[in-house]
């Protein structure tokens, strides 16, 4: 009978372990170098409004760069507002979480400048957020640049597309300026 009884009280207490230390690991803080990446790609974007991870850094030959930037200048033209691109991994395991828009947002932040801010993550699909710019994107019908053409060879077309959808937000219907929400 005392064996049974200490087996119950053991048993009990290992299943009372998890629930003691839960709201512990719950509190910690999130590591200062878990922000390290977005304060890096801000300072960067402070300094030129294309950025390419170096990961990434073969998503766009120089041809493509060029095509880009011009496609980001007009784009910023039509719109009275800056355009930031920036092509990065966004990976689960990072800050964001891999959440496209949770990133965009921590880079706003950080950036603290209005303007369109388009990501290219490293399955070449975008995501992309207006600050402060005079569109309304969720009234865009046009996905035809979001994804690449040829899943094998996800970056071949991305400047085309990069490009593309610059011009699609471009011709998008105006509104008021205004900041997204971000949903959690």
């Amino acid at each position: 009978m005392n064996t049974v009884i200490r087996i119950l009280a053991l048993a009990a207490a290992l299943l009372a372990v998890p629930l003691l230390t839960a709201p512990a690991a719950a509190s910690e803080p999130i590591p200062a170098y878990a922000q390290h990446r977005l304060d890096r790609v801000a300072a960067a974007l402070a300094k030129d409004p294309l950025f390419i991870d170096p990961d990434m850094v073969s998503a766009l030959d120089e041809a493509g760069r060029a095509r880009v930037r011009a496609a980001m200048k007009s784009a910023a033209d039509a719109l009275g507002a800056p355009v930031y691109v920036v092509v990065i991994p966004n990976k689960s395991e990072s800050e964001s979480q891999g959440r496209d828009d949770v990133f965009l947002h921590g880079i706003h932040d950080r950036l603290r400048r209005d303007g369109l801010y388009v990501l290219v993550n490293s399955s070449a699909w975008f995501e992309e957020k207006a600050f402060g710019v005079p569109r309304r994107l969720y009234a865009i019908d046009d996905d035809r640049a979001q994804r690449p053409a040829d899943p094998e060879r996800r970056f071949a077309d991305l400047a085309d597309r990069l490009a593309t959808r610059l011009r699609i937000i471009q011709d998008a219907p105006s509104r008021t300026p205004e900041t997204p929400r971000l949903y959690t």
